[in-house]
């Protein structure tokens, strides 16, 4: 660290020093005009004789020589602030080195000599020095602390004026002491009152003015003005556990969903909040990306939605009780936001309603997305190629040329209602290129309604009629059409994907540039294929949907003939007149399967239970509700095992276990392809 030495003429010069290698005085003051203070380059260039702020440098080098301190150290010129680096380094280090001075003078430049003893005492109450967010840590850290006036008189030393400093600054008297580590036993939320009325120049020191008290270090980003604030919080959570943290109040609880406070003006009434008296430690929590993530014990409100989250904290005088967060639950998920309204106090007694509950309490308001805010029929156009821009949709309606979202298919009743369609006008800056139209009809393979788009072969400009177009249009079979489209901007090709997207049928409606023909033919062969597996997983996994439905949410007449219709079709299988080796697989089957049954269908815990509500629909990429472990036995017994046992019963075939195992090990290839 660099340390100021003042020789007898007043001159001062700047030298390099370890930590703790030689002793030092340190200066606090109230910074004036920048024009004023001496800097670092003004001691450099020895330029500092005429500024103003000489007068208490020289002060202050007299004092530290009558109390045999050779060395002393001010902040305004030991610091080369044209160094961001080493301004960082600095702030993440005046802590410490505070706490290793010798001696810390305390000059109030508003506290005038000339006057008595009654005076000047409350010119020291009503010091400008108390109000500044930097001398706070100036106020804890130094082994000892004196304050001088104007024409640098003792006015005395911290611990005689330790009531009086309480009475000014609010801080506990206990904690005015020497001993800087009896900090850490005030709650976070307390410190943070300590410094609820100070002020700094820039936004950010704020929060850099309180890394020490907090044993925080972090980088400094001049700029990020009030997030400053936000980030010390964050650093404070990674390595306290202390939940008044969460405690702040007034002026900024009316804004609802902030977690953290925006200045330390919200702790302004916390300087009585002391952890709570409970047995244990506190679990855990972190900072993710959807907030912070804790454990805390819950207490319904007056409203479904509406709770109180007990903290580990209390008032002082309130010995057995703790402060609760006033939260909100969205959407009946661990997701909770902070609502208005102050603190609530619970007494222990309370404790009973309270359920411990895992939670994400999100850093700030959530924002709140329409439920299923797609309409059916929906067309979204997700890729176009560079150049390209949707420039006009006919007809015209609720649609969104940034988002290239629109209602492309409005009548699924009427599939073929010429208003079922919908024509998009694709430009290149000022001359018209390409026009895709959307449609309904009918798929031929597999006899189901499902959306799509064509190229339309039409060259257009600025002067066409749009509307004429679309009524030329409007009645033509459009699945004739080609996908591929040459034109004097090159060759694109358009592509369409259904999809279920919160729970709507939508169109995904990709535009690409296509290098060659047999390229975009492989690419329809592919997704072709593609689309027919998955149309037969889609039957597949119905049939097995509904026999497992059937198995295992039957009446109670099922209930009765099932087991009895398994028992009959069981019955030949111990005929002596049967050879037991042939029938020893199909004989196992049977009776795993009735064990199975009856554990699924009487275990209360019902756990291969699927969802009731169907929610497959053929020939679209939806299986949201398919469960890999159902399809992996449905598959299994289904596929698999019910054709071995009906083949090998009836017609005499021995599959034998090898087949068994083959068809286990197949059986999550099935389901991955239904699925995927």
């Amino acid at each position: 660290m660099r340390l100021l030495r003042m020789y007898e003429d007043g001159d001062v010069s700047l030298e390099d020093h370890a930590e703790k290698t030689e002793p030092y005085a340190i200066l606090s003051h109230r910074w004036g005009e920048d024009h004023e203070e001496v800097n670092f380059k003004d001691v450099m260039e020895h330029t500092y004789r005429h500024k103003r702020g000489y007068a208490k440098i020289r002060g202050c080098g007299k004092q530290a020589k009558c109390d045999s301190h050779q060395l002393f150290w001010i902040d305004t010129c030991c610091i080369d602030k044209s160094s961001s680096a080493e301004l960082s380094e600095s702030i993440n280090s005046m802590w410490r080195w505070y706490c290793n001075s010798q001696v810390c003078y305390v000059y109030l430049d508003d506290v005038r000599a000339d006057i008595d003893e009654t005076e000047k005492m409350t010119s020291f109450t009503e010091s400008k020095w108390f109000t500044r967010g930097w001398t706070l840590q100036e106020l804890l850290a130094p082994p000892k602390l004196e304050f001088y006036d104007a024409e640098w008189n003792l006015i005395g030393t911290r611990d005689e004026l330790a009531d009086k400093i309480s009475e000014i600054t609010n801080i506990n008297k206990d904690f005015l002491g020497s001993d800087v580590f009896s900090l850490r036993q005030a709650s976070i939320a307390e410190r943070m009152s300590w410094a609820s009325t100070r002020t700094t120049r820039r936004a950010e020191d704020t929060a850099y003015c309180l890394l020490g008290i907090f044993d925080i270090n972090m980088p400094l980003l001049y700029g990020e003005g009030a997030k400053a604030f936000q980030r010390l919080q964050e650093e404070i959570v990674k390595y306290s556990d202390d939940q008044s943290i969460l405690a702040w109040t007034s002026p900024s609880a009316g804004i609802s969903g902030e977690l953290f406070a925006h200045s330390p003006a919200a702790f302004a009434s916390c300087e009585h909040i002391v952890r709570s008296i409970q047995p244990g430690p506190v679990k855990p929590y972190f900072i993710t990306n959807k907030g912070l993530e804790i454990s805390l014990p819950l207490i319904r409100g007056g409203n479904n939605d509406e709770f109180i989250a007990v903290l580990n904290c209390r008032r002082r005088y309130d010995t057995f009780g703790s402060l609760a967060l006033p939260v909100k639950q969205r959407d009946n998920s661990r997701q909770y936001q902070r609502r208005s309204g102050e603190l609530q106090p619970v007494p222990f007694t309370d404790w009973a309603r309270a359920g411990v509950q895992p939670m994400y309490i999100s850093m700030g308001p959530l924002a709140h997305y329409p439920t299923n805010g797609l309409k059916d029929n929906t067309s979204i156009l997700r890729a176009l190629p560079k150049g390209l821009k949707v420039s006009q949709i006919f007809p015209p309606g609720p649609s969104s040329h940034e988002t290239h979202t629109f209602e492309g298919n409005r009548y699924p009743d009427c599939p073929q209602d010429p208003d079922n369609r919908t024509l998009v006008v694709l430009s290149s800056g000022t001359t018209r290129c390409y026009l895709f139209m959307t449609f309904f009809h009918k798929n031929k393979f597999f006899q189901d309604y499902v959306w799509d788009a064509r190229l339309l072969p039409v060259l257009v400009d600025d002067s066409s009629d749009i509307e004429q177009i679309f009524n030329a249009w409007s009645c033509e079979d459009l699945s004739t059409l080609q996908r591929v489209q040459h034109s004097s901007c090159g060759r694109v090709a358009l592509r369409t994907i259904p999809q279920i997207i919160q729970g709507r049928r939508v169109t995904i409606i990709e535009i690409f540039d296509c290098g060659s023909d047999i390229g975009m033919r492989l690419r329809n062969i592919y997704e072709s294929l593609l689309v027919v597996v998955r149309s037969i997983g889609y039957r597949l996994c119905r049939v097995i949907y509904w026999t497992f439905d059937l198995l295992f949410k039957g009446g109670r007449l099922l209930d009765l003939t099932w087991p009895a219709a398994l028992i009959l079709f069981y019955i030949p299988y111990l005929s002596s007149s049967r050879d037991p080796d042939k029938y020893q697989t199909p004989r196992m089957y049977i009776f795993f399967t009735f064990l199975t049954f009856v554990f699924v269908r009487w275990n209360e815990l019902r756990l291969f239970q699927l969802q009731r509500e169907e929610k497959i629909v053929l020939g679209w990429q939806d299986v949201r509700e398919f469960d890999p472990t159902i399809g992996y036995i449905a598959v299994l017994i289904v596929v698999v095992f019910l054709p071995c046992v009906l083949l090998e019963r009836y017609l005499e075939y021995d599959f034998g276990a090898l087949w068994m195992l083959v068809g286990a090990l197949v059986s999550p290839l099935l389901v991955n392809i239904i699925q995927d």
